[in-house]
Parts: C-alpha cells; sequence; structure tokens
C-alpha cells in the first residue's frame, strides 16, 4: 500500500518533506528510506552524536518505540528532528536515530535469525536492543514529571540557600540536580561547593 512519510523542519531541507513508498508500516518505511535516499541512514544513525533525537508520529499521534510494529493501518507517517534540551523535547517522546534503525532492522529477531544467529540468541539480543531503546525513550517524557531545579543567584536568596562568603564565591551554593563542573587548571572565579561544613572541638 503506498504510504506517505513527511519530513519536518532540518530534515526536510536536507532530503525533502515528502516521500511516498509501497510498505507496511513505519519500520518498513524506514528501511526504503535507508535505501533509497542518499545520507537519511546516516543521518538517523549518527543525530546522537550532534545533540539530535527524533520524534515519529503515526498519523498525529506522537508513539515511541514500542509502538513502531503498531503502524501499518496509518497512511501518513511523520519524523521531526529535536535537538537535546529544547523545550519541545520535553512534551514528545523522543527516539535516538541509531536505535530506531535497529527497530527497523532487526524487528522481532527475525533478521538476526536470517543473518544466522540462533533463535536464542536473537531473542536476547532483541530483548537487549529493546530494553536500551525503551530507556533511551523514556527521557523525552522525564521533563515533564518532573520540576526543573533553579539557580539561587545573586542577594535574593532564601532561607534555603543562603549565600556563603567563606570559599570565594558571592553565591556558591546551588539547587540539587545541576551538573557538577569539573576543575582543570587553576580557579579563578567562583564555583560551587558541594559540601562544606564547620564543627567546633574542645581542646583542653
Amino acid at each position: 500500500m503506498l504510504k506517505t512519510l513527511i519530513l519536518d523542519g532540518r530534515m526536510a531541507k536536507k532530503f525533502g518533506r515528502v516521500h511516498q513508498f509501497d510498505v507496511a508500516d513505519l519500520p518498513e518505511m524506514l528501511r526504503a528510506m535507508c535505501s533509497q535516499v542518499r545520507g537519511f541512514k546516516r543521518y538517523l544513525s549518527e543525530g546522537h552524536m550532534h545533540g539530535i533525537r527524533f520524534a515519529f508520529f503515526n498519523g498525529k499521534h506522537n508513539i515511541g518505540l514500542d509502538e513502531f510494529d503498531m503502524t501499518n493501518g496509518s497512511e501518513v507517517y511523520r519524523i521531526t528532528a529535536i535537538t537535546e534540551g529544547s523545550k519541545r523535547g520535553g512534551v514528545l517522546q523522543i527516539v535516538i536515530g541509531a536505535v530506531a534503525l535497529v527497530a527497523a532492522f532487526f524487528t522481532a529477531g527475525g533478521s538476526l535469525v536470517a543473518l544466522g544467529m540462533s533463535a536464542a540468541a536473537a531473542a536476547a539480543t532483541t530483548t537487549a536492543l529493546t530494553g536500551l531503546g525503551l530507556s533511551m525513550m523514556l527521557g523525552g517524557v522525564v521533563q515533564l514529571l518532573t520540576p526543573q531545579p533553579k539557580y539561587n543567584v545573586g542577594a535574593s536568596s532564601s532561607t534555603d540557600n543562603k549565600p556563603n562568603y567563606a570559599f570565594g564565591a558571592p553565591v556558591n551554593t546551588v539547587a540539587m540536580g545541576y551538573p557538577v563542573p569539573v576543575l582543570f587548571g587553576e580557579r579563578e572565579i567562583g564555583g560551587a561547593i558541594i559540601s562544606a561544613g564547620i564543627f567546633s572541638s574542645d581542646q583542653q
């Protein structure tokens, strides 16, 4: 059946917006795109190296990796490239392109068996790859479920995060959840102190 794939944004500029192939579902559409559109396979497989993830749509419904095999009823698919850290990425299920290609080419382990791998090994490999893909996909909705901490900068500090001048910085206490900077060389400016404490002891 002739089905349509619509690429959005930067992908539309690079590969063209509308593609049509006689395919059964989204995995087969991805295989067709990889074989017929120059550079498409490499773009998906190396996207994570450039901070790019992908959102897949079955019609108007945003789907995850576990729903790829349930897309045979739709006539239109859509792929959107999402930059890591973007606000839009937090409201979508996003998938690493390389993992999506694994799902497209190694569906249910059948392709692994065809390549000579035993059924048991193929099943184990497929389970591992699926688990990896699902764990990566979940990152797309974490931002909706977890409140994002804010830096407490400047004089307007709350009682829970008071500025401290003992270690050379105007404000060196930050909220939980932020990355810890790693120092190389010499420190010239103030930084966040991970942990500090003062205690008194009787010397007599």
